[in-house]
């Protein structure tokens, strides 16, 4: 699948959506330099994808780029992508910025969106904070 993409990029370098699955592929082969590459490549190509601005905020928080990856990440809450993974994300990379209360935040709207989520949960119990 790698090798086609690559393919379809080297015919179509502005095609933003092949840049977001190479990106996709990548980071999920634990590959961050080279995945974060392609994932701000395909937000460049199309500012418009929640998908690829979340992408390379998770990649951006493996690289331990926490102020990037907030940026990127409330970039793509802003764009649609409301799932509960983007918000744990979210108050992961805010309490590595040492921004404790906007972590909260974040953690309770990832559990109004998903009540049963674990990361949330776990975060919030392991960090002292209150879910109310």
């Amino acid at each position: 699948a790698l090798k086609r993409l690559r393919q379809v990029i080297s015919r179509n370098p502005g095609y933003a959506e092949a840049h977001l699955n190479i990106g996709s592929l990548l980071a999920s082969m634990k590959q961050f330099d080279e995945a974060a590459g392609h994932l701000a490549k395909a937000v460049e190509l199309n500012p418009e994808i929640a998908y690829a601005h979340y992408g390379l905020g998770m990649v951006q928080a493996q690289q331990g780029k926490h102020g990037e990856a907030v940026v990127s990440l409330r970039n793509a809450i802003a764009l649609g992508s409301s799932n509960a993974r983007a918000f744990v994300q979210l108050g992961h990379s805010q309490l590595a910025l040492g921004e404790k209360s906007a972590a909260t935040e974040s953690f309770r709207t990832a559990l109004k969106l998903d009540p049963r989520n674990q990361d949330a949960q776990r975060a919030m119990s392991e960090n002292g904070l209150q879910s109310e």
